[in-house]
């Protein structure tokens, strides 16, 4: 919170100054001090007005940002200026990828944005996004150049505005007095050097495993460029009794993904906790998901109880070790947005009693949630042994005694060495899975057009497959 001291001079004789000094002293905790000036009266310096101040008249504190603390922020999102603040706990803004709503909206005390009142010169801001699970205002209605102040209270605001104020209360003041003619541009990137000791040796690891899509830049960068502009302009009319005020904006910003820079270019992890979970101290080296493009393999083999990875590749299965897909680099530390705003502040005074007044809002936002492609993430599913696009070397590794179907946990495929199959048995005989239609017919192998299937006895193994599109 910005404190603010007011000043007020004033030039008296010597008698008047002793009897002003003596009553403001009763009147108000003011501090004065005496200079003497060179046409012999004295300057009264008065420091703690009596203006009023919202910490000084309300019960509850309140957190004022003016204006001239949004300009030397140097930011044109509004969102990003109240995540500053001690009290305002991050919520969805640019900076928001995975699971991005495309609104920006404020969360006092991390009591969630629906319960954090948003109002626009004491009135409450509309619902920012239709949907059914978060009734919260959308900030990128607001242009941060007409903010007047921003006043904050995180007490008390429920007993006047329900239980939408429980976590507090963001009114924004606009400058709806404003006169005249205004032009304000804001322009901001950001620059990095590359130049991090940790992450790119991991990566040359990875790189030296033949693994790809674990590259990083070097040297400076500089992107994420962020243009905000706006036109207001307002005055009076009616013989000074209405005034209005009229604004257009326009705010472009680029992305900056995380393969931007070279401590993101991968998560860094411990091991890959295959072996039983994370070990402490281990050598740490880059992450990457087994969810891959290329495919990755979970089967059993007879001499385990729990499933074996096994990397997929052409005709081949290297057990033992897997496809890596590096998922950091296509996240988002900023997201792309371009806003279109534009609106008006108009009052008129009628009579004393009578004080009609029209606001009008417009804005259209665009902007782009982007992580990694989305993957086919552990659907258990069954392969026929006789599956003709397997190879002699797959086949011998998959097709095991102890990885066939010999039981279903409902609808889910069990393997006969699984730790977690009912029958505890491995030895118990697998399902023969058996196509009706063609074994009426014929016991033999049938040949089609595409492909040729085996119909009478077919043993089945259960595989659960992890593969991704190469592409978002």
């Amino acid at each position: 919170m910005k404190t603010q001291k007011f000043y007020s001079r004033a030039r008296l004789s010597a008698g008047v100054a002793s009897a002003v000094v003596g009553f403001a002293m009763l009147a108000t905790p003011a501090f004065a001090q005496e200079a003497a000036s060179d046409e012999g009266g004295d300057d009264i310096i008065v420091t703690g007005s009596r203006i009023p101040q919202p910490n000084l008249e309300g019960i509850s504190p309140v957190t004022t940002v003016n204006a001239a603390d949004i300009k030397l922020s140097g930011t044109p999102k509004t969102e990003d200026l109240l995540n500053s603040l001690p009290q305002v706990f991050a919520a969805q803004s640019s900076t928001l990828s995975n699971g991005a709503t495309g609104t920006a909206t404020v969360d006092l005390r991390g009591l969630g944005t629906s319960r954090t009142l948003v109002l626009i010169n004491g009135r409450r801001l509309m619902t920012g996004d239709p949907n059914s699970t978060s009734s919260a205002a959308d900030l990128n209605f607001i242009p941060s150049q007409l903010i007047k102040r921003v006043d904050v209270l995180t007490g008390g605001a429920s007993a006047t505005y329900g239980a939408d104020a429980v976590a507090g209360v963001v009114n924004f003041i606009m400058d709806t007095d404003f006169e005249g003619f205004r032009i304000d541009a804001n322009y901001g990137f950001y620059q990095h050097n590359n130049r991090n000791k940790i992450t790119p040796p991991l990566l040359n690891a990875r790189q030296a495993q033949g693994f790809s899509g674990f590259g990083y830049p070097t040297g400076s960068v500089a992107d994420g460029g962020t243009f905000d502009g706006s036109v207001s302009f307002g005055g009076k009319f009616g013989d000074d009794r209405g005034h209005f005020m009229a604004y257009a904006g326009y705010r472009k910003a680029k992305a900056v993904l995380q393969s931007n820079r070279d401590y993101s270019a991968c998560t860094v992890q411990i091991n890959d906790g295959l072996a039983g979970g994370f070990t402490p101290g281990a050598p740490r080296q880059c992450g990457g998901s087994a969810t891959s493009a290329t495919g990755t393999a979970f089967y059993f083999v007879t001499s385990t109880t729990s499933s074996t990875v096994g990397a997929l590749g052409p005709g081949t299965l290297t057990q033992g070790t897997l496809n890596r897909y590096n998922f950091a680099p296509t996240n988002y530390f900023q997201r792309p947005d371009e806003r279109y705003t534009a609106g008006a502040f108009v009052d008129y005074e009628i009579s004393d009693a009578v004080k009609p007044y029209m606001e009008f809002m417009f804005m259209d936002d665009r902007t782009l949630a982007q992580i990694a492609p989305s993957g086919d993430f552990g659907n258990t599913l069954t392969v026929n042994c006789d599956n003709p696009l397997m190879s002699a070397s797959q086949n011998s590794q998959i097709c095991n005694p102890g990885n066939l179907i010999n039981t279903f946990i409902g609808t889910f495929p069990v393997a006969g060495v699984a730790g977690y199959n009912p029958i505890g048995d491995s030895r118990a005989p697998a399902i023969n899975f058996l196509n009706s239609v063609l074994a009426a017919n014929s016991p033999t192998i049938r040949h089609s057009s595409s492909c040729f299937v085996v119909t009478s006895k077919v043993d089945r193994v259960s595989m659960t497959f992890s593969t991704r599109r190469s592409a978002p």
